[in-house]
């Protein structure tokens, strides 16, 4: 008895098309992977520094609140590791919630992120300086 020709037909793919299938997806894998990487690390950076800035700007609601001054230094603040702020002098929140004045830079990894001024008597990090 003879089968018919659809019988005879190929019902799944060969192994020179899987390879070609796998072949193309591990370059496309090569090529976009960095670029993920890279928007992670930038996306992670970008959270972290706008925590560090949170609670910078917070420093004098809580002299206020506490009723006790703060002296702001580059290391008075726990920060995300691999982080650094280079505070050349130091800024006073004092008790009343007013702040002197001065500059911070922030650094991750021994790259500079961000330098801002920051204005009394608030001495608040304002999204146009980001």
């Amino acid at each position: 008895m003879r089968t018919s020709d659809s019988c005879l037909s190929p019902r799944g793919f060969t192994l020179l098309e899987l390879l070609v299938v796998i072949g193309i997806i591990a370059v496309v894998s090569a090529v976009t992977f960095p670029g993920l990487v890279r928007l992670y690390q930038s996306v992670s950076n970008r959270v972290e520094l706008d925590d560090i800035v949170s609670d910078i700007n917070l420093l004098g609601r809580r002299s206020f609140e506490s009723g006790r001054s703060y002296l702001l230094t580059g290391s008075s603040q726990t920060l995300p590791q691999g982080w650094t702020l280079e505070v050349p002098d130091a800024i006073h929140f004092s008790a009343s919630g007013a702040c002197r004045g001065g500059s911070i830079s922030f650094v991750k990894n021994d790259t500079l992120k961000l330098r801002v001024k920051l204005d009394p008597p608030f001495c608040q990090i304002t999204d146009e300086a980001r």
